[in-house]
């Protein structure tokens, strides 16, 4: 049997088939020229493979070639008695595991400290990151799908809103944050068309906020914005605001 002409052409079928990840069919990324050979990490070189497929990416090249490097792959395909599985094995223990991370996945039962705990060692880690990791990242998000122009449930744009209002209720946002928010919704209003139906939920949510009179010349206005109308139209530091007993 020609290995090399039976492992090209199963990653001939799969790239034919212009595959992309999804949540129905499972899916792995598969190096066609392999990484111990010198293959590069780039979309060029991914194939995307069911797990029997996958498994028999790695045998063929290993048995038109046996070297210890193509050798080590396989390895990972071993079940617990360190026996080699069979594709068709591997490939029910893989999609199991799948099925079975979906339906009880343990991060959605985690306790409120678990989740601060993992909060924490991302954000430091994410901190932490080599410049070349983040630039990978940025390079993998390239022309995906901004999440502005995704459509969301009124169920997530209802926690979305909680967890903003809940943040900027304990944190005091900086000038800068501020204007990029600014700036961002600036942006986005600028590209694209809002429905009179949005407009009209916005002038009633605005019209609904809790105001305050201005202390200076008791005009009415909501908190951020009398903030904004204190600084500029009468010439108070933030500092200074916050000495007020207005809100």
């Amino acid at each position: 049997m020609n290995y090399r002409n039976v492992y090209e052409a199963l990653v001939a079928s799969a790239l034919s088939q212009d595959r992309s990840k999804s949540s129905i069919v499972y899916l792995e990324e598969h190096h066609i020229i392999p990484k111990c050979l010198g293959g590069l990490d780039i979309p060029e070189n991914l194939v995307l493979l069911t797990p029997r497929e996958h498994f028999i990416a790695h045998v063929l090249p290993w048995k038109d070639n046996p070297i210890r490097k193509l050798c080590d792959p396989i390895l990972f395909f071993k079940k617990k008695d360190g026996k080699i599985a069979t594709s068709k094995l591997y490939e029910m223990a893989r999609r199991a595991h799948i099925d079975e991370m979906r339906n009880n996945n343990p991060s959605l039962s985690l306790s409120e400290a678990s989740r601060l705990s993992k909060s924490i060692k991302l954000s430091e880690y994410a901190k932490n990151r080599k410049p070349s990791h983040n630039k990978k990242i940025s390079e993998a998000n390239t022309g995906a799908q901004s999440r502005l122009n995704a459509i969301l449930s009124a169920e997530t744009k209802t926690k979305i809103g909680s967890s903003l209002d809940e943040y900027f209720s304990q944190n005091d946002v900086s000038k800068e944050t501020k204007q990029k928010i600014t700036d961002g919704l600036n942006e986005y209003y600028r590209n694209n068309k809002v429905s009179n139906e949005i407009k009209q939920n916005l002038t009633l949510k605005a019209l609904a906020r809790q105001k305050w009179a201005c202390p200076f010349c008791s005009k009415m206005y909501d908190g951020g914005n009398l903030t904004q109308h204190i600084r500029r139209k009468h010439d108070w530091s933030d500092e200074q605001i916050k000495t007020l007993k207005v809100f």
